[in-house]
C-alpha cells in the first residue's frame, strides 16, 4: 500500500515481480509523481522521468487522479475497500501509519482478520519532530493502538528497527528490508568517466566539487549552514559548490552561497534521469539536515556513485551506510562550528580519493538486494 508511485519503490516492485516468488499487488491512492503535480518542498510542479508503473501488478483507486492535488493526509480512500475485497490479500503491507492509504488499509485488515505488516522508517533521536511530551505521547499511542495489531515490521535500517523494538514489537517479528538504489544508473564511475563528466557538465578542473541535492526547505539545514558561514565571516572554501534542487529557500540560498565557495552553480530541480551523472562527477555531498530525516536517499545515491558524504546525525541512514573517514563523516546537527572545521578538509579529502580511484566503504544496497530481502521477509511472515 503506497499513497502514490514513488521513484525509490517502483523499481523494487519490478524486481520482486521478476523473481515471481510471492504474489503481490500494489495499491495507489494518488497519481502524484507520474502526473504533473505541484510540490511545496520544491516550489514547482514536476513528474518523475523514470518508469514507475511498468513490470509489476498495481491498481489506482477511483479517486487517484483527484488525489494527485491533495496532501497524503488528505487523500480520499474511496473505492479502496472494494479493491481489497476483490484481491482479498492474506496480509496488507502499509508504509507508515498516518496517511489515508495506511489508515484505510489497516482498518480493512482489522475488519477481515488479515495480517498488518508495517514498512516504516520512523526512528527516535536527534532532530525528531515535536517536543518531548509530544514524542512520548505518540509512542504511548502507538503501543496502545498499533503495535499489538502488527504481524511484523520491515524497517530499512538500524534506527527504525530499534524504534519498533522499543515500542514492544518482538525481535522475531522485525525483518530488516533495506532501501535500495538502481545500480544500472547509480553506480561508481568507470575508468576516466569522472574526468569526462566534470568536463561535460561544465565544471572546472582542479577545484573539488561540493554539492547539495534535495528540497530547499528549513528542515534540510542547507540555508542555515550557508547563513552561518556568511554571518561568521569565514573564508570562502576553494571549491565549486553546486545546488541540485529547488524550493522556498532558493532565493536565500542564492544570496548566501557566494560567501561559502569560490564558484557557485544553482542547477534547480534535477530529475532522476540526470541525477546520476552529477553524483558521479561531484566529490562531496552535504546533508546538513536539522530535523529527523527518516532515511536520506540522496546520501545513499551519492555513495553508490562513489562520492563521499558529510551528513548530520539527523539523517536516518548514517549508521547503516556511512563509515567515518572511509566514505564520509557524520557531525551533530546544527553544530555549525564543527561543520566549518570539517568542511575545510573534507572536500579535498574526497577529491583526492576520487582522483586516486579509491572507492572505500560499503556499496549501498541495490533494488535487487531490497527486492530479495522484501520477498524473504514476506515468506518469513507466513511462518509466524
Amino acid at each position: 500500500m503506497n499513497s502514490h508511485p514513488i521513484q525509490y519503490f517502483g523499481p523494487v516492485y519490478q524486481e520482486m515481480a521478476l523473481l515471481d516468488e510471492v504474489p503481490f499487488r500494489v495499491f495507489y491512492l494518488s497519481t502524484r509523481g507520474v502526473g504533473e503535480t505541484f510540490d511545496a518542498g520544491f516550489s514547482r510542479s514536476y513528474s518523475w522521468d523514470v518508469p514507475l508503473l511498468s513490470g509489476y501488478p498495481f491498481v489506482f483507486t477511483a479517486a487517484a487522479e483527484k488525489n494527485r492535488f491533495r496532501e497524503p493526509r488528505q487523500l480520499n480512500a474511496e473505492g479502496l475497500d472494494h479493491l481489497l475485497d476483490d484481491w482479498d490479500p492474506t496480509d496488507v503491507v502499509v508504509h507508515g501509519y498516518v496517511g489515508a492509504d495506511a489508515r484505510s488499509a489497516m482498518s480493512w485488515a482489522r475488519r477481515h482478520g488479515r495480517g498488518i505488516v508495517m514498512r516504516a522508517d520512523t526512528w527516535a533521536g536527534r532532530g525528531e519532530v515535536g517536543g518531548l511530551l509530544r514524542r512520548l505521547s505518540k509512542r504511548a499511542w502507538l503501543r496502545a493502538t498499533l503495535t499489538g495489531d502488527l504481524e511484523a515490521c520491515f524497517p530499512p535500517g538500524i534506527r527504525s528497527a530499534a524504534y519498533w523494538e522499543r515500542l514492544g514489537l518482538p525481535k522475531s517479528r522485525i525483518f530488516e528490508v533495506p532501501y535500495g538504489v538502481d545500480s544500472s544508473r547509480f553506480h561508481r564511475p568507470g575508468p576516466g568517466e569522472y574526468e569526462r563528466l566534470r568536463e561535460r557538465l561544465g565544471f572546472s578542473r582542479g577545484l573539488p566539487i561540493v554539492a547539495y541535492a534535495g528540497k530547499l526547505e528549513p528542515k534540510k539545514g542547507i540555508r542555515a549552514l550557508l547563513d552561518w558561514w556568511r554571518d561568521t565571516g569565514r573564508t570562502r572554501l576553494q571549491c565549486q559548490f553546486v545546488v541540485l534542487g529547488d524550493g522556498p529557500e532558493l532565493a536565500a540560498v542564492a544570496r548566501a552561497a557566494p560567501h561559502f565557495a569560490s564558484a557557485i552553480r544553482l542547477e534547480g530541480f534535477v530529475n532522476q534521469s540526470r541525477m546520476p551523472d552529477y553524483l558521479r562527477a561531484i566529490d562531496l555531498l552535504l546533508m546538513p539536515s536539522v530535523r529527523a530525516e527518516t532515511w536520506g536517499f540522496a546520501a545513499q545515491e551519492a555513495l553508490a556513485c562513489g562520492a563521499m558524504v558529510l551528513a548530520s546525525d539527523s539523517v536516518g541512514c548514517v549508521p547503516d551506510l556511512v563509515r567515518e573517514g572511509e566514505n564520509g563523516w557524520v557531525l551533530p546537527a546544527e553544530e555549525w562550528t564543527l561543520w566549518g572545521e570539517r568542511l575545510e578538509t573534507a572536500a579535498y579529502a574526497a577529491q583526492e580519493r576520487r582522483s586516486a580511484a579509491e572507492e572505500r566503504g560499503p556499496v549501498p544496497p541495490t533494488h535487487s538486494t531490497s527486492a530479495r530481502a522484501y520477498l524473504s521477509a514476506l515468506r518469513s511472515v507466513k511462518t509466524l
